[in-house]
């Protein structure tokens, strides 16, 4: 049973979160909300910045995508994010993107379109 245990732990990944990443995030979503009157809650969305190696992952940045939203409906604009992501890499070569993040109460109808679409940008 203990050489079951060790795997287990061993194989767990490491992450570390920079603030800078929540800060980013939190002021996104504020903007967004100041600017649309406060009235409603916006939905916001961005990409996550970091390195990852072996089993360590960190997450050191982030910046806004750009959307366009009708309904339930999101379409990125890849171009802009392709844009930024080389943008990126001139400065921080290591960094790639990790992920994203969206503001909303739950998982939405669509984040998984959302998330193939960005799955095939950082391919």
């Amino acid at each position: 049973a203990a050489a079951g245990m060790a795997e287990t732990v061993g194989s767990a990944l490491n992450i570390t979160l920079h603030p800078l990443v929540v800060i980013n995030i939190s002021d996104h979503f504020t903007r967004a909300k100041a600017q649309g009157g406060g009235e409603t809650v916006p939905r916001v969305f961005g990409a996550v910045l970091g390195e990852q190696t072996g089993r360590h992952v960190e997450l050191a940045n982030s910046f806004e995508m750009k959307v366009s939203q009708a309904g339930d409906a999101v379409a990125l604009d890849l171009d802009y994010l392709k844009l930024r992501l080389e943008q990126y890499k001139k400065t921080f070569p290591r960094y790639d993107m990790l992920g994203w993040y969206s503001t909303a109460a739950s998982v939405q109808p669509g984040d998984l379109e959302i998330h193939q679409q960005l799955c095939e940008v950082n391919e």
